[in-house]
């Protein structure tokens, strides 16, 4: 009885060590495998949601993300289709490039590969090629942890300007018009003595 108790501990010993060690491999190769986004790819998800909450060495998900976040429109409702995340040296795109990681079809971009975001300056590019900055050095590669959580979420949207930049347009076109046609009805009735010219104000 006594030689059992002692193999039956031996055995619970090993497969506790097995257990530990084949724990510690999945974690050593979870961080391996690589993942990374790329323009027209539509295999990730949970936008919006904080990647690195799952890809990390003791998550479920594919690979262990260095830099990850999600890119909407406008309406900061809908994914921003393709474009780019760069990484700088200095604000406003200048210095040095870095990194440079593509938006996907769902609006996400992410990265396993070993990148040293700490004091580099961010710019999301859509693919017209319009672009928007961050002014600030970024301090984590979690970028959802921040945006649409204690800040606002990255919107990008050129359609939308453009189509207001349109429409400021022919509001400026329709009020010249206005103000030349206004003017000249009044100089045709000053000089016909029905109005004087004071009486207008521009």
């Amino acid at each position: 009885m006594k030689n059992l108790n002692i193999i039956n501990r031996i055995f619970f010993i090993g497969f506790i060590s097995s257990m530990l060690l084949l724990g510690s491999c999945k974690k050593y190769w979870a961080c391996k495998e690589e993942n990374i986004s790329s323009a027209g790819s539509n295999k990730s998800h949970n936008k919006g949601q904080n990647c690195m909450q799952c890809h990390n060495s003791t998550g479920e998900g594919e690979g262990c993300f260095n830099v990850a976040g999600t890119v909407y429109k406008a309406d900061l409702q809908n994914s921003q289709t393709g474009g780019t995340v760069e990484l700088y040296t200095e604000p406003n795109g200048a210095g040095t490039l870095k990194y440079t990681i593509a938006i996907d079809s769902k609006g996400n971009y992410y990265t396993t590969a070993n990148v040293d975001y700490t004091g580099l300056y961010p710019k999301v590019t859509s693919p017209s090629g319009a672009s928007i900055y961050m002014g600030s050095p970024l301090t984590s590669g979690a970028c959802n942890t921040c945006h649409g959580s204690n800040s606002s979420k990255l919107g990008l949207d050129w359609s939308s300007k453009f189509l207001y930049s349109i429409i400021f347009e022919a509001h400026f076109v329709l009020a010249n018009w206005a103000f030349f046609s206004s003017k000249s009805a009044i100089n045709a009735a000053s000089s016909c003595g029905e109005i004087s010219s004071s009486s207008y104000l521009l």
